[in-house]
């Protein structure tokens, strides 16, 4: 019957293909994001050498192993990591210092704070990259003061962070302009 030899026959072939099928999904998965990873590699070297000429090779350099190693530790998908730096290059790389940090050593500490933040939220690189840029620029607030403001309002208000994040990045053109600082008092 059925149970018998049937039965054994089904598990025998059907067993194998699911596997198959996963691991062909895996790979697929991990080739295209091996792509967008080199994409948006070649993306950064090419910021950096219109950036900073004679420099970009060592730059880049420094860029990719900081990619690498953020990876390494948060956990991030590095393809998201690159895409996040060449962004932040982009939007970095010709803003006057913010809080006395300038030029590649701001760029290396907004990705590093990026991703400890989106660590600690639970926001996906993408979807914090455009508020913390914005509210950063408007505020001339690092990423990891911004965080923390985040974090401070968070734990006073119960409002989550990433909430706060996304609000604040909304508002920021309008609140600078405004007069609105980045603070929280203690109380």
């Amino acid at each position: 019957g059925f149970f018998g030899s049937g039965l054994l026959s089904t598990v025998r072939y059907a067993v194998p293909s699911m596997l198959l099928y996963g691991a062909l999904g895996g790979i697929k998965d991990s080739i295209k994001e091996a792509e967008q990873l080199q994409f948006n590699l070649a993306k950064i070297e090419s910021q950096i050498q219109a950036t900073f000429g004679e420099d970009a090779a060592v730059v880049t350099q420094q860029f990719k192993k900081q990619i690498m190693d953020i990876s390494l530790e948060t956990g991030l998908a590095a393809d998201e990591l690159a895409l996040l730096t060449v962004q932040l290059i982009g939007a970095f790389s010709t803003v006057g210092p913010i809080e006395g940090i300038g030029g590649t050593d701001l760029v290396n500490a907004q990705i590093e704070s990026a991703a400890k933040i989106a660590q600690s939220t639970g926001l996906p690189l993408a979807e914090i990259t455009d508020g913390l840029t914005a509210a950063s620029i408007a505020f001339e607030a690092s990423f990891k003061k911004i965080g923390d403001v985040a974090i401070a309002l968070e734990q006073k208000s119960g409002v989550l962070a990433k909430e706060t994040i996304s609000f604040i990045g909304d508002i920021a053109p309008v609140a600078t302009e405004a007069g609105f600082l980045l603070i929280v008092t203690g109380k």
